[in-house]
């Protein structure tokens, strides 16, 4: 995943440099103000055909690469349904002897079924707004209780199964609610200003229609924000804060309903499939304060990977499964006032294997009884 951040950076910086060079471009004659464009979407396409339209080719190779990456996103989203469908769901609960061959087929089935349903949802996505906006706050929706549940599960050991339920379904009902509500209740978005007193004009009837258009917009929006409810605040939440608002909400209901209906107990936790949080970003505070964090759940020490070097010698003993060293307290039995041969001595080796990098401990001792 780490290895993808780099490209990520780059993906976004090149992207968000292209979105000022054309606001720079247009700032002085918004096309969509003006009515060469109908939607946010087309700044892109008709920057590139005023700008390289002269350099033969490059618009239509411009144009391909946007069909070309649109396609292998869906083409890669549709195997993945169909596959996820036939094998969790088909072989699963309902064909569980399923044949390679009706298998393959199956797998078209669904994922045909599947590309007529993203076609339908396209007309639904054409009244949501931008694309981008469209995908991200559907995401957001569906994606942000599903990433609280994990969050709950895994980092609060705590949480029962009545939390983690309640939370999901109080996550999906507040994202969906704010996010059909932002819809309904368009929410007025402060822009950088634009102005169209740049744009070439034919006559003076264009200049008119124009500045009357503008006008005309101005006055509804000061009308719209004049009537909107007391709840339309909530609706001004960012479709990008989606999944961390649906995130914030799965997690606090979760452990609020699992404080009613009683935790879960550490011992009936699964060690392996809790995170140790506090271990893996705070390893340098003390053993003692990490192992109040882990609310009572066992761990294996050496499943444990810490992110830095320990360099407390009474933690690291602390932690130790090493015994102490057993002390002799018998005397030699002596006979005839003579002391007894000792039976054959042994040696008892053992490794300290410790998280430190720098040093190892290693204690031999003999007992002769």
């Amino acid at each position: 995943m780490w290895i993808n951040v780099p490209g990520l950076f780059a993906l976004l910086s090149l992207t968000s440099m292209a979105g000022i060079l054309i606001y720079a471009h247009y700032k002085d004659c918004d096309p969509l103000t003006n009515g060469d464009i109908i939607a946010s979407d087309q700044l892109l396409p008709l920057f590139v055909m005023e700008l390289l339209a002269f350099i033969p080719g490059l618009p239509g190779l411009f144009v391909a690469c946007l069909f070309s990456g649109a396609l292998s996103t869906v083409s890669s989203g549709l195997n993945s349904l169909a596959a996820v469908t036939l094998q969790d769901i088909i072989r699963s609960w309902i064909v569980k002897d399923l044949s390679e061959a009706r298998a393959t087929l199956a797998s078209k089935i669904i994922s045909f079924s599947f590309g007529l349903l993203m076609i339908a949802l396209t007309f639904v996505a054409a009244q949501l707004g931008g694309i981008l906006q469209a995908a991200l706050a559907l995401f957001g929706m569906i994606g942000g209780p599903l990433l609280g549940l994990f969050t709950l599960g895994v980092l609060f050991p705590c949480a029962n199964w009545i939390g983690a339920i309640v939370g999901l379904f109080s996550g999906l009902i507040m994202a969906f609610w704010v996010g059909i509500g932002a819809q309904i209740i368009k929410p007025i978005i402060p822009r950088a200003p634009i102005s169209i007193a740049g744009c070439p004009v034919d006559n003076s009837t264009n200049i008119t229609t124009t500045l009357m258009s503008a006008i005309a917009n101005v006055t509804t929006e000061s009308s719209i924000l004049e009537e909107r409810p007391p709840i339309a605040a909530m609706y001004t939440l960012s479709y990008m804060w989606y999944s961390g608002f649906a995130v914030m909400v799965v997690v606090f209901v979760g452990l609020v309903v699992s404080a009613i209906t009683g935790f879960t107990k550490p011992d009936e936790v699964d060690s392996k499939l809790i995170c140790p949080l506090f271990d893996s970003l705070f390893c340098c505070l003390p053993a003692s304060w990490r192992r109040k964090f882990r609310c009572g759940v066992k761990y294996d020490e050496d499943t444990i990977i810490p992110c830095c070097v320990h360099t407390d010698i009474f933690d690291t003993v602390e932690d130790s499964s090493l015994k102490p060293v057993p002390s002799v307290s018998k005397d030699f039995d002596t006979i005839n006032g003579s002391v007894s041969a000792p039976p054959p001595s042994y040696t008892e080796s053992t490794d300290i294997d410790r998280a430190s990098e720098t040093s190892s401990a290693k204690v031999t001792y003999e007992t002769y009884i």
